[in-house]
C-alpha cells in the first residue's frame, strides 16, 4: 500500500468523520453491488469501469495511486483491490464506528461483500496446500483468467490484505462480517509467520532477467515481519470463540497435499488450543457443529476421546497434565452433555493408559477415601464434608450412571476404596444422607465383581485382613456427621461389631436375588471352614464366636427369603454338603468334648429346616443321592446329646428321605367321609399347636398373610385369629411376640377399634413395666411404629381414634429406656402427620410434654426427637398455630432458645430449623398480604 500522501491531513481535519463514513460506505456499495455484469465484457475492463464511478468520494492523491496501479501493465484487479482496502481502511480509523450508533443492514452487506472480495483475491496468493482452494470458496473467481504475478506481488497483497482485515477485526462492529472469512484468514497468517525462506544469495551472484534474488536486507526484513504476523496470529487466536479456532484449524490441517511445515504448525497450535482451559469442550463443540447430540455425534464422539485420550506434543506428561484436569473439571460441572463427553474420554484414557488414568483422574477422585490415618491424641477432621460428599457424587458419575450414553468405567477400579467406602455406608443407610442411594449402587457394583467377590464378603463382614484376601481393599476410615449433615472424616478409631457390618451387608443384597444367593453360599462355606479350624492354637476364640453368631444370623435370616429357597429347591448340593459336615463334625465334638455347642445347634437347627423345606417343595426330577448320604449322616445324631426340638426335626428329615418325599401322615387325621381337604388356615392353626417355637412362628406369619388376603377361612372365624393373636403376646420369645404383633397390624382393617385399643394398652403396660420388663427396647419401639402403620392404613378413620393413640405415645415418653422415649417421640411425630394435624385440645397437652423432654431430658437423642415433633407441628398447622395456641407456645419457644448453647451441635441445628419455622409464622402472620375479595350476594325476590 502506498503511505496516505500529506495533504489529506488538510481532508482529514475538515471534513467530519461520520460524513467520510458515509462516503466509504457509499464507495463500497459501489464497488460490490455493480450486478450487471455481461460474459461478454472482458473482466478487468469491467472492473475499471466501475472504479469510475469511486474516483470523486476518494482523495486526488488516492485517486491517482489508484489509476496509476490501474494503467501499470493493466492491472485494473490489483487496482481495485486497492480501492477495497482503501475504503475498509477509512471506514476502520473514523470514529464513527466508535459511538453507539450502529451499522445498517445496506451498510453491513456492503461491508461484508467487500471483505469476501479481498479475501478472494488473497486466496490465489497462497502457497499449493495452504487452506482451501478459490474454487470452493468462490466457484465464480476460479473460472477468471489467472493474474500473472509474481512471488514477491503474491506476498505483498496477501500481506496488504491480511494487515487490512487485521485492522477491521480490532472493531467489535465489523467483526461479524470477518467471522465467516476466519479460516482464510488463519490460512493466510500462518504461511506468514511459518513459510521457510528462501536463503539470502551472495552479492556476488548473477540473476537472470526478472527472477527474484533474495538478499540479505530483504531476508532480514522479512523475518522481522515474520515475527510480526506471528504475534498477530497468536493474539488473533486468543480473540476468537474457541471452537471455531479448533473448526478451522482442523480444516487447514485436513487439506490433501499441505505442506510440512504447515502441518506441523497446525498441529502444534491445535494441541495448545486443545491444553488450553476448556480446551476439550472448544474440540467437540467445533466437530458437532456448535451442539451436541448424543445419537446423531456418537461416532465423532468416540473419535474425539481417542483423539484426546492420544499423547500430543513433545512432551506427554505435560499433555496429559492438561487433559486430565480439564477432565476432572468437566466431571464435576452440571451439564449432561459434559458428562457424556467426559465418560467416553476417561474410558478411552484408561484404555489407552491405565497408569496415567489412575494416577491423574482416579486417585485424585478418590483421595479423601484413600487417605492413612495415623495415631493422635487430639480429635482432627482429616476430610471436610464438601471434600466427601464431591467424591461420592464424581464416583456415581463415572461409575453408576444409568443412561444408554454412558460407558462406564469397569467396577474392579473401585476395590481399592471397597472397605472405606462400606464404612460409610454402614454409617448412612439408616439416615437420610442425601447420596445414600449413590453408595448403595456403588457397593453393589463391586460386590456383583465375580473375581473378588468372596474376598469382599470376608472383608466387609469381619473387617480385618486375611491371609487368604489377595486384593487391596483400603483402609479402615470413621465418618461422623458435620455440621452440615453431610459425612466428614476424622481421626478418632471407633468401634463397629460384626453384627452390624453383617446387617448393613444383608441390608445391601436383600433386594438382588444373585447376590444373596452368593451371600448364602459364602456363609455356608465360611462356616465349614470355621468349624475345621476350631480347633487350632492360638485362636480367638471370642472373635470366632461372634463371627459364627453373624453368621448364623444371617444365614437364618437369608433362608426364610423366597429367593434363597427357590434357588436350593432348584440345586440343593451346597445346604446338602454344609449340613453333612456340620453333623459330622458335631459328632466328632461331641466324642471329644461330652458337651453342646449352642451356636452349633442354631446353625444346624436352620439348616436342617431349610433341607426340610426343600423337600417339601421338591421337583419331579431329583437326584436322591445326595439325600442318601445326608440321612447317613443324621443317623449319627442318635448318639450325640442334641435337644429334643433338633431330634425330631432330623427324624422328620430322615423319614421324608427315606419315603422319597413323601408327606407323613400328621398325627390327628379326620377319617370321616366328610372330610374335606385340608387348607391353609387348619395348616396355620396345626402348626400354631406345635410345640417347636419356629413352627408356632411359621404358624403365626402364615395366618398374618392368610389376613392380608382377606382369606374367607380367616373372615368367617377373626374373633378366633383376634384371641390366637392375643395369647401369643404373652409369649416371652421376641420372634413369636412380633410376629403377633404383626398380625394384630394386619387386623386392622377388620377390627380396627379392637386391635388398635389392645396394641394400645399392650404398649402401654409394657412401658409401664419396663423396669421389670425382660423384653428389648427394639421390640418396644416396634409396636410403635406398628401403630404408626396401623393408623396409616386407616386413611380418613384416623381421626377416630387419636384420642387413645396419642395418649399411649406420651405415655411411652415417660419410659425408662430412651430408646422407647426417642421412638414415642418419632411415633407421636408422624401420627400428627397422618392426622392431618387436626388434634383438638389435646395439642396443649402434646406441646407442654415436648416442651418438657426438650428441657429436662438427659438424652440428646430423646431431646432432638423433641425437636423434630416440634418442627413438623408448626410446620403442619402453620399461622393456625399462632392464633389457636397463644401463649402455650411461648414455653416451647423459650425452651428451644435454651438449646442454641447445647453441646450437640445436630441438637443446635434442629433447634434453630424449629425457630426458623416460628420466625415464618409469625412473618407470616404480621405481614400476610391482604386477599382483594369481593363478595356477591343474590337477593330474595320481595313479595
Amino acid at each position: 500500500m502506498a503511505a496516505i500522501p500529506t495533504f489529506l491531513y488538510i481532508y482529514y481535519t475538515f471534513t467530519p468523520p461520520k460524513n467520510r463514513a458515509m462516503d466509504c460506505f457509499e464507495g463500497l456499495s459501489i464497488l460490490t453491488s455493480n450486478e450487471k455484469r455481461s460474459s461478454d465484457v472482458d473482466f478487468d475492463a469491467m472492473l475499471s469501469h466501475i472504479l469510475q464511478g469511486v474516483y470523486h468520494l476518494v482523495p486526488d492523491e488516492v485517486e491517482c495511486d489508484i489509476k496509476k496501479t490501474s494503467n501499470d501493465e493493466n492491472k485494473p484487479r490489483e487496482a481495485f483491490l486497492q480501492a477495497i482496502l482503501y475504503f475498509l481502511n477509512e471506514i476502520r480509523n473514523t470514529k464513527y464506528l466508535d459511538g453507539d450508533t450502529s451499522l445498517g443492514v445496506k451498510q453491513l452487506n456492503s461491508l461484508k461483500r467487500g471483505i469476501e472480495i479481498a479475501i478472494s483475491m488473497m486466496i490465489p496468493c497462497l502457497l499449493p496446500g495452504v487452506g482451501v482452494g478459490i474454487q470452493y470458496m468462490c466457484p465464480r473467481a476460479a473460472q477468471l483468467p489467472a493474474e500473472q504475478l509474481t512471488d514477491f506481488q503474491k506476498y505483498e497483497r496477501l500481506s496488504n490484505v491480511v494487515k487490512t482485515i487485521l485492522n477491521c477485526f480490532d472493531e467489535s462492529t465489523m467483526r461479524p462480517t470477518i467471522l465467516p472469512q476466519i479460516g482464510s484468514l488463519l490460512a493466510a497468517l500462518i504461511q506468514l509467520s511459518t513459510v521457510p525462506l528462501t536463503k539470502p544469495c551472495n552479492e556476488s551472484e548473477n540473476s537472470s532477467g526478472n527472477t527474484f534474488r533474495m538478499t540479505a536486507v530483504i531476508y532480514n526484513q522479512l523475518k522481522r515481519e515474520q515475527e510480526q504476523f506471528r504475534v498477530s496470529l497468536l493474539s488473533l487466536i486468543d480473540k476468537l470463540p474457541q471452537s471455531t479456532v479448533v473448526k478451522e484449524l482442523m480444516i487447514i490441517l485436513g487439506v490433501r497435499h499441505a505442506p510440512c511445515w504447515l502441518r506441523r504448525e497446525t498441529q502444534r497450535l491445535l494441541i495448545s488450543r486443545i491444553m488450553k482451559p476448556n480446551g476439550i469442550v472448544a474440540l467437540v463443540l467445533s466437530m458437532c457443529d456448535d451442539g451436541l447430540d448424543s445419537g446423531a455425534h456418537w461416532a465423532k464422539l468416540d473419535v474425539i476421546a481417542k483423539l484426546i485420550a492420544t499423547p500430543q506434543g513433545t512432551d506427554p506428561d505435560i499433555y496429559y497434565n492438561s487433559i486430565c484436569s480439564q477432565l476432572l473439571n468437566l466431571l464435576e460441572s452440571k451439564g449432561k452433555d459434559s458428562l457424556i463427553v467426559t465418560s467416553l474420554c476417561m474410558n478411552a484414557l484408561y484404555a489407552r493408559n491405565p497408569t496415567v488414568f489412575t494416577k491423574q483422574i482416579l486417585n485424585p477422585i478418590m483421595e479423601p477415601l484413600l487417605i492413612t490415618v495415623g495415631k493422635s491424641e487430639t480429635m482432627e477432621v482429616l476430610r471436610t464434608e464438601i471434600e466427601v460428599t464431591k467424591c461420592v457424587e464424581n464416583l456415581s458419575k463415572c461409575f453408576t450412571s444409568n443412561g444408554a450414553e454412558f460407558k462406564c468405567l469397569p467396577s474392579k477400579l473401585l476395590c481399592v476404596i471397597a472397605v472405606p467406602l462400606f464404612r460409610l455406608y454402614t454409617k448412612a443407610y439408616r439416615t437420610v444422607y442425601l447420596h445414600r442411594k449413590n453408595l448403595e449402587q456403588l457397593m453393589l457394583l463391586l460386590l456383583r465383581e465375580e473375581s473378588m467377590q468372596a474376598d469382599l464378603f470376608a472383608i466387609l463382614l469381619v473387617q480385618h485382613r486375611s491371609n487368604h484376601v489377595e486384593h487391596d481393599f483400603g483402609n479402615n476410615l470413621t465418618f461422623r456427621f458435620g455440621p452440615n449433615g453431610e459425612f466428614e472424616v476424622t481421626n478418632q478409631v471407633e468401634y463397629i461389631s460384626c453384627d452390624e457390618f453383617g446387617d448393613c451387608l444383608l441390608h445391601l443384597v436383600q433386594n438382588d436375588k444373585i447376590l444373596s444367593y452368593n451371600l448364602f453360599c459364602y456363609l455356608l462355606e465360611s462356616l465349614s471352614r470355621l468349624n475345621e479350624n476350631c480347633h487350632c492354637k492360638n485362636k480367638d476364640i471370642a472373635h470366632d464366636m461372634e463371627v459364627k453368631l453373624v453368621y448364623a444370623k444371617l444365614l437364618s435370616i437369608l433362608a426364610d427369603t423366597h429367593a434363597i429357597q427357590e434357588a436350593y429347591i432348584r440345586n440343593p448340593q451346597h445346604i446338602l454338603l454344609f449340613v453333612i459336615s456340620l453333623v459330622e463334625d458335631k459328632s466328632a465334638n461331641d466324642k471329644e468334648n461330652g458337651n453342646e455347642i449352642g451356636i452349633e445347634f442354631d446353625i444346624l437347627y436352620i439348616s436342617l429346616m431349610l433341607v426340610k423345606f426343600i423337600l417339601e417343595n421338591k421337583r419331579k426330577s431329583i437326584d436322591w443321592k445326595p439325600f442318601d448320604k445326608l440321612a447317613t449322616a443324621l443317623g449319627k445324631l442318635k448318639s450325640c446329646r442334641t435337644s429334643t426340638e433338633l431330634s425330631t426335626l432330623a427324624k422328620e428329615v430322615t423319614n421324608l428321605i427315606k419315603t422319597k418325599g413323601a408327606l407323613a401322615r400328621p398325627r390327628y387325621q379326620d377319617l370321616s367321609e366328610s372330610n374335606e381337604k385340608v387348607t391353609e388356615f387348619d395348616k396355620a392353626i396345626h402348626d400354631l399347636a406345635d410345640p417347636l417355637l419356629p413352627v408356632r412362628a411359621h404358624g403365626l406369619m402364615l395366618l398374618t398373610k392368610l389376613v392380608e388376603r382377606s382369606d374367607h377361612d380367616v373372615i368367617a372365624q377373626k374373633d378366633i385369629v383376634l384371641c390366637l393373636f392375643q395369647e401369643n403376646l404373652k409369649h416371652e420369645d421376641s420372634f413369636i411376640y412380633l410376629s403377633a404383633i404383626n398380625g394384630l397390624a394386619a387386623l386392622a382393617s377388620a377390627y380396627p377399634e379392637k386391635v388398635i385399643e389392645v396394641l394400645v394398652h399392650e404398649f402401654i403396660d409394657i412401658t409401664s413395666a419396663s423396669k421389670e420388663s425382660t423384653i428389648s427396647p427394639d421390640t418396644r419401639a416396634k409396636i410403635g411404629e406398628i401403630l404408626v402403620k396401623v393408623t396409616r392404613s386407616l386413611g380418613e378413620l384416623a381421626p377416630t381414634y387419636k384420642n387413645i393413640l396419642i395418649n399411649g405415645f406420651l405415655c411411652g415418653t415417660r419410659d425408662v429406656d430412651p430408646l422407647v422415649r426417642t421412638s414415642s417421640l418419632s411415633c407421636l411425630g408422624e401420627l400428627c402427620k397422618v392426622l392431618g394435624y387436626r388434634l383438638g385440645n389435646i395439642i396443649v397437652e402434646v406441646i407442654f410434654c415436648i416442651g418438657s423432654i426438650i428441657k429436662t431430658d438427659k438424652i440428646a437423642e430423646c431431646r432432638r426427637a423433641g425437636v423434630m415433633v416440634t418442627t413438623l407441628l408448626l410446620q403442619g398447622l402453620g399461622k393456625a398455630a399462632l392464633i389457636s395456641l397463644g401463649n402455650d407456645l411461648v414455653p416451647l419457644y423459650r425452651a428451644l432458645l435454651s438449646l442454641q448453647h447445647d453441646e450437640d451441635s445436630v441438637l443446635r441445628l434442629h433447634a434453630q430449623l424449629a425457630l426458623n419455622e416460628f420466625d415464618d409464622i409469625v412473618r407470616d402472620f404480621l405481614f400476610s398480604k391482604p386477599k382483594l375479595e369481593k363478595s356477591i350476594f343474590v337477593l330474595e325476590p320481595t313479595v
